[in-house]
């Protein structure tokens, strides 16, 4: 670089040569890129800061940078995590996470509502038990009398267990003639004797002549609670003269 054409003998030591891969005034002999680093010193890597590959000594990018996913470090873990459970905030699914509910949520990270069935129902409202197969769940059945004829009719009844009792039908006056002591309930038949008469057609005048105790109307030997009904059932008769 000291080359003096004009001088007449050579001095080495006023000779002095330019740095490798420089020009004597400093200059890259080979800067392909333009940015001042020679060709020859150039050293490839990732020059992003931001990115997980930075590389601090890199003069030309090579493309080979990475980056964090969003919401992680580079080194994967979560830049957010407020309960500390590994699953980063912005990814967490909040739902059901007990596999016994109705709405159970396989996918969920963070506790949710949970719907559960009815006691005896599954999740679609059927019985778990119906041996019937009636709709009604085996331990919300009610045994008992299920027809509304019966006298002892339950009508919270929804099975059937045989023991309904019907009424018996029948005269249900004691004066009347065809009285059914077994009647519950009267039908209308009874049939009373004519004024004057018992139910045999036998005249009561006659047998009151025979018989001193006039008032023992039915003839049981004792004046009682019949007698007087059958007295009250002629009222208002005309007696044969």
């Amino acid at each position: 670089c000291s080359f003096s054409s004009s001088a007449t003998s050579n001095d080495p030591t006023l000779c002095y040569y330019p740095l490798p891969g420089y020009d004597c005034d400093g200059n890259c002999v080979n800067d392909a890129d333009g940015d001042g680093v020679c060709d020859e010193f150039e050293v490839a890597g990732c020059t992003d800061a931001t990115a997980c590959n930075y590389i601090a000594a890199a003069t030309d990018d090579d493309g080979s940078c990475t980056y964090a996913v969003t919401g992680y470090d580079c080194a994967g873990n979560c830049l957010f995590d407020v309960d500390d459970d590994g699953v980063c905030d912005q990814d967490e699914v909040t739902g059901c996470q007990d596999e016994s509910a109705c709405n159970y949520d396989a996918n969920a990270t963070d506790e949710g509502y949970c719907d559960y069935s009815d006691s005896g129902y599954d999740c679609d409202g059927n019985c778990l038990n119906d041996t019937d197969d009636d709709g009604i769940c085996d331990e919300f059945e009610v045994v008992g009398c299920s027809d509304p004829e019966a006298m002892n009719y339950n009508d919270m009844a929804t099975d059937d267990d045989g023991s309904c009792q019907f009424a018996q039908l029948g005269c249900t006056y004691t004066v009347a003639c065809n009285y059914a002591a077994e009647a519950d309930s009267d039908d209308g038949s009874c049939v009373f004797a004519e004024p004057g008469y018992d139910c045999e057609g036998e005249s009561l005048e006659d047998y009151a002549g025979s018989n001193d105790c006039i008032a023992d109307l039915d003839n049981d030997g004792v004046v009682g609670v019949n007698d007087l009904l059958v007295l009250l059932s002629s009222f208002g008769y005309f007696c044969p003269e």
